[in-house]
């Protein structure tokens, strides 16, 4: 079994406590898992710890083609570009990947709240925007597999950062969104992926603040944005909807 060698000077030892970041209590654990990238971004610490691959459950690359950071949300990427939480792969998008992201946007429920309408023209385009928008910015939306849970890599939706367009007031500032499969709702998996789409946000991308653009009835993910340490900033209106819609904002830590 190949091991990842050494700990950077003054990182924090597996199972030590570590700060309170986002408002998680002082007493919260040592990450299970960390990200790993093959350059080391400008202007992000490098601390943490190294980990047996069997871990992540993948075949690791040399630990020299790797630097490793932590932040408090637990993932692990490599060559890929693709985050590991406890439960969930997030990772670049696939063309297999384009009929059940269909099957999303046409269940009602799932859409009930969006902020513009899922027609079958926009069904249709989803798939190359959210690719688009990764090859123009480097980042955007990842797409959401499960690795346990009974359902070990299932295509199961969508989490990450990305420019909402379709709202010109607010276009320049990155949004933070979710969609997930209706079957996957209730288990915190939502929570799961955004926590690790918001810290990968801050830490990697070096983002100074992340949005959510939410429908003031849409109590679940009001729910998840409060779990995410965002509040409301104010509202904005929506000309696709006609309405006014709530602008909920979280600022990167202090570093």
């Amino acid at each position: 079994m190949r091991k990842w060698q050494g700990v950077p000077f003054g990182a924090p030892s597996p199972g030590q406590s570590v700060g309170g970041s986002y408002g998680t209590p002082a007493s919260a654990r040592w990450p299970e898992v960390v990200l790993l990238r093959p350059n080391r971004p400008q202007g992000v610490p490098l601390a943490a710890l190294f980990a047996e691959s069997a871990l992540f459950g993948v075949d690791a690359p040399a630990p020299t083609d790797f630097v490793v950071m932590t932040i408090d949300s637990t993932w692990f990427t490599g060559r890929e570009e693709r985050l590991i939480t406890r439960r969930l792969l997030l990772r670049r998008w696939r063309g297999a990947d384009e009929s059940p992201m269909a099957a999303i946007n046409q269940d009602p429920e799932v859409t009930r709240y969006l902020n513009r309408p899922v027609d079958d023209g926009a069904v249709q385009a989803f798939f190359g925007v959210v690719n688009e928008h990764w090859q123009r910015h480097g980042f955007g939306f990842w797409a959401v597999e499960l690795r346990r849970v009974g359902g070990e890599g299932r295509f199961v939706g969508f989490v990450g950062v990305a420019y909402p367009s379709f709202l010109p007031e607010v276009a320049d500032r990155p949004e933070l969104g979710w969609r997930l499969a209706r079957d996957t709702w209730g288990l915190g998996l939502a929570t799961e992926a955004a926590t690790a789409a918001r810290d990968d946000a801050f830490s990697r991308l070096g983002l100074g603040e992340v949005v959510s653009i939410i429908h003031p009835e849409n109590a679940r993910s009001r729910r998840l944005a409060t779990k995410l340490s965002m509040s409301i900033e104010r509202r904005v209106h929506n000309p696709v909807l006609a309405r006014d819609v709530d602008l909920w904002r979280v600022q990167a830590p202090a570093s």
